[in-house]
This record gives C-alpha cells, sequence and structure tokens, in this order.
C-alpha cells in the first residue's frame, strides 16, 4: 500500500530552551461560531539557559562574525555557492508579514557550528531554517534530504507535524516525523540553504514541560541516481517533496519504490518552473497556482497565499500538491550535516534547556481541529415523471411515465468538530471568512458508468480537476450522487473517499496584508 510523503527542507539546529511565559488562554471556534475560552498555562520558572543571539536581519547586508573571520552575506544576497533556496523563500522575511526571531546562532563573539537562524510567521504557522555550510566543505551529492521530528514522551499525543509531508490530514493519525528532498548539492565554495515546515497548533503546548516533548532536525547530502513523478521522468527536479514518515531519514533507504507524495510548489514556479511536470500534469498545477494567485480556493487540498511586503501587487501562493514518486538507483546517505534537538516553543521551562532558548517564546501553530469531521450520507427516492424515451412508453392512463430519483447526498456534520485557534495568533490577528466544503473523490468512474437505462449524475458548486485525484466534487452544502430509475434503488455507486475543506482568512490587526489558509482533513463517512 502507498505511503503519504512530502518533501520538506530541514536546517540544522543546536540544543535550545526558551523563556519564560505568563498564563495564555486556549480558545476555540465552536460549530455555531462562539469563542470558548479555557485557562491554559501556569507561570513559568526563572530562566536559567543563554537567550538567543539578537538579529535583525531586515536591516543588514552580513551576518553578525566576531573580527578576522569570513564575512557572510545574508541569504537573500547574490554571491557565495549560488542560490540554494526555493525562489518563493528569498524576498519573504518581512517582520511586517508576521516573521518572528525564533533562534540565532550567528554573533560578533564567536562562530558557532552550526550557523544558522530560525524564522516563524504567525500568521501562516510556517517555520524555516536559514542555515550556512561554509566553504571548503565536500559532500558529493545530488539532493538535501531534511527531516524533522518530535521527540520525547509527548511526541505521539502532538500533531505538530500533521499540517507537513501531506495534502489531506487525517485527525486520528499523528505525524512523528517528516522528510524533505530539495534539488539542491551542498556547495563546496559556501553557500545558504532554507527549509520550512508547516506547524499545526497543539493546543498542550503551553501545558507540556520540556522536555516531554522536542524536535530534532537533521539534515544529509543525499545521491539519488533517478526520480519519476507521476510516471514521468523529472530529471532535474525543480520542486521539493516531503513525506511524513517514521523516521527522518526516509530517503536514505528508498530504493526503486513508488510512494504517494506531497509536491510543494509555489509563486515562482508558475513563470516555467513547472517544466519537470508531465504534458498532463502542468496543467493542473498552473491551475492551482493561478487559482491562488486570484484568491481563488479550487484545484488543490492544502495552500497558504496572500499578499507579502515584497509582493504588493501580486499574491505569493504556496500549495502542496498529490503526486506519485518513483526513486530509482541508489539513494544513499554519505554523511550526516546536521543533528540537533531543540526546545518547542512556548512549552514549560523551556528556559532550562541548553543551550539557548527562542526569541520567540509562544505556542506556534495558527489553527487545528478537536476532532475527525464527519460527513453524512442520507438516501432519497422520490417520485419523478421520467422522460420518454429512454424510459418506454407513458401510462395510457395520465400520458406520463411515473419512476424515482435515487439520490444519496453528502453533508458535513457540523457538530463533529470544531476548529481551535492559537491564542498567540487571536492577539495579534482576527480570523474571518471561514468556510467549509465537503469533497468527495473518485467521482471520475461514476460519471463514465451508465446505470442503465439512465447514467449518473453529481450535484455540486464545483468539480475539480486536482492533481492526484482526478475529479474531485466540492460544495459548501452538499453532494448528491444518484439516478433516475423505474424502481426505487440503493444501489447507487459512492465515492471512493469523503473529505472536508477548511479555509479562513488570517487577518493582522496592525494592518498588514491578510493571509488565506487552506487544509483538508479526512472524514469519516455515517449514513442516516
Amino acid at each position: 500500500m502507498n505511503k503519504s510523503f512530502t518533501i520538506v527542507l530541514l536546517t540544522g539546529l543546536t540544543l535550545l530552551n526558551f523563556s519564560c511565559k505568563k498564563s495564555t488562554i486556549d480558545q476555540s471556534l465552536s460549530h455555531d461560531g462562539a469563542l470558548k475560552s479555557m485557562e491554559a498555562s501556569p507561570n513559568r520558572l526563572l530562566s536559567s539557559g543563554t537567550p538567543s543571539f539578537p538579529l535583525d536581519w531586515e536591516n543588514i547586508s552580513f551576518m553578525p562574525s566576531p573580527p578576522n573571520a569570513p564575512i557572510i552575506p545574508v541569504p537573500w544576497q547574490s554571491g557565495l555557492g549560488g542560490i540554494k533556496i526555493d525562489q518563493d523563500m528569498i524576498y519573504d522575511y518581512a517582520k511586517s508579514d508576521g516573521w518572528e526571531l525564533v533562534y540565532n546562532t550567528f554573533t560578533t563573539s564567536a562562530v558557532l557550528n552550526p550557523s544558522y537562524f530560525m524564522l516563524y510567521n504567525k500568521y501562516r504557522g510556517v517555520l524555516r531554517s536559514y542555515f550556512y555550510f561554509a566553504p571548503g566543505q565536500n559532500y558529493p551529492s545530488n539532493n538535501i534530504v531534511c527531516g524533522l521530528s518530535l521527540n520525547g514522551q509527548g511526541a505521539a499525543a502532538s500533531p505538530a507535524l500533521n499540517f507537513s509531508g501531506t495534502d489531506i490530514t487525517d485527525y486520528n493519525t499523528n505525524q512523528a516525523a517528516v522528510t524533505q528532498l530539495q534539488p539542491y548539492q551542498v556547495s563546496s565554495t559556501g553557500s545558504w540553504y532554507a527549509a520550512e515546515f508547516e506547524i499545526a497548533y497543539d493546543r498542550n503546548t503551553a501545558t507540556t514541560a520540556y522536555p516531554t516533548t522536542t524536535m530534532q532536525w537533521q539534515i544529509n547530502p543525499n545521491s539519488i541516481a533517478q526520480i519519476s513523478l507521476n510516471g514521468t521522468q523529472a530529471g532535474e527536479l525543480n520542486g521539493t517533496i516531503a513525506v511524513p514518515a517514521s523516521k527522518t531519514n526516509f530517503f536514505g533507504t528508498l530504493t526503486n519504490s513508488i510512494v504517494n507524495a506531497a509536491l510543494s510548489v509555489g509563486t515562482g514556479y508558475a513563470t516555467g518552473a513547472i517544466g519537470f511536470l508531465s504534458t498532463a500534469d502542468k496543467p493542473k498545477v498552473a491551475g492551482a497556482l493561478s487559482n491562488g494567485l486570484a484568491g481563488t480556493v479550487s484545484g488543490f487540498l492544502n495552500g497558504i497565499f496572500g499578499f507579502t511586503k515584497k509582493t504588493t501587487t501580486n499574491q505569493k501562493v504556496s500549495l502542496t500538491l498529490n503526486t506519485n514518486i518513483t526513486v530509482n538507483g541508489s539513494s544513499t546517505v554519505s554523511s550526516q550535516l546536521f543533528d540537533n534537538v531543540f526546545a518547542i516553543p512556548g512549552t514549560l521551562n523551556n528556559n532550562q534547556a541548553a543551550t539557548f532558548y527562542p526569541a520567540y517564546n509562544v505556542p506556534m501553530g495558527v489553527f487545528y481541529i478537536d476532532g475527525k469531521p464527519q460527513v453524512f450520507e442520507q438516501h432519497t427516492d422520490s417520485k419523478v415523471i421520467l422522460p420518454v424515451p429512454p424510459f418506454g412508453e407513458p401510462d395510457p392512463r395520465n400520458g406520463r411515465k411515473e419512476g424515482y430519483n435515487s439520490i444519496n447526498t453528502y453533508t458535513i456534520d457540523r457538530n463533529s468538530f470544531n476548529l481551535i485557534f492559537n491564542p498567540a495568533v487571536l492577539s495579534d490577528a482576527t480570523i474571518s471568512n471561514i468556510r467549509y466544503e465537503v469533497l468527495a473523490f473518485g467521482i471520475e468512474p461514476i460519471l463514465n458508468r451508465d446505470k442503465l437505462p439512465y447514467p449518473y449524475e453529481i450535484s455540486s458548486s464545483k468539480k475539480e480537476d486536482i492533481l492526484g485525484y482526478g475529479l474531485v466534487a466540492s460544495d459548501p452544502s452538499s453532494i448528491g450522487i444518484g439516478f433516475l430509475s423505474l424502481v426505487p434503488s440503493k444501489a447507487i455507486e459512492k465515492p471512493s473517499g469523503v473529505a472536508v475543506r477548511v479555509s479562513f482568512d488570517v487577518v493582522p490587526k496592525d494592518g498588514s496584508a491578510k493571509q488565506t489558509i487552506v487544509k483538508t482533513f479526512k472524514a469519516n463517512l455515517t449514513a442516516i
């Protein structure tokens, strides 16, 4: 059975700890739109660790360094060993867009290894690290493999990585780790690399004591002989592929395998960089990107889009799309570049961790849900006047041909789950335009299959052609699948799966541009 993968790049971190924080309020949006509040965290202990070094990343051209040490330009400057960062990340770092400093090891007093700094976007729930490889390092490889994992006795209960490595989130399955493959080699002349992960809000973070749950970031150079996406050889992989896995070096042992992966693409790929995709897949990806650029939720299941300081006239779009990846030949880990454990922002007493605690120290993630969504399936048989033909001659007594319209209707049970929003987000932004849609997968075979003497019909507001799924019916209200027949019939083809897509706007209170977040959750199907 295929696994679900999403390639995500990780950056190197040292063992860290976090600052103290007083009580927070955990707020959730119930099915009727009311906000609920609950006490979350008690007072924290006094700090005994070292705060992360400050960094005014927006207003410097070179990273802090000791006298006589080699100077290092900031990541968005040209030079070094060439750009080893996805185009969508390079100029997206403004504080006004929600970026906060979490960790930094660059200082004027010493050169620390690993050399990195970490930013977190509080409006998008994205954790990003920039890590620097100094000149003179020789790591023969075709790709870089990065992994982010949750460690500790509380890791299994945390949903923090559930938005990473997949385009559909299963509430009942917490991801322990995510492996990401990026199309960059380790430069011998020195270069910056960057990786980012979406973090789901874990409402237990503020009451979880360090080190009950920590995060681990690993980076390895890797050599993969050949990669194919959806049966088409990719050649030079221009995108990033992420995979939820039980261990962070998944691609270190994967050979001659076909897996279901998530391809990360963004605005930078809309101008021709999706050329590595097949002829059949390009229109689907281009269409999904175009919809995101227009602010339309269609053609994708997982995405974030909105204006940024550097893109004042165009939307920035980041999508996660489903694809099958085939890895052929040798996939070997030649060495390990980084293997670092760090405390999770917002956990109790994390300011006791060695050697640093973070500058930004509140729970991460914008939102999560408090239960697995449920979709109702209701069957009805309604008397109708059948068309003549194909149903034969009408009744001579009234000139009509009576029959039945047999329909299965699929609707969301809005009492089955609530949206749980991070109180740290609600203190700086408002949530608006919340939208729920029921999705039905596998409808294409139904549409192409006749139910004699009258074919199937599927009623929904949209039928979307989504990469990896084919036609998907979507509707904010309900989806009906049925056909006309002479007698009542329950022999109606069912969709291969159902899900709930949630979207909403995060509107900063300081007047910064809004961000739209789109997430899709697997749903249970219940007949009523």
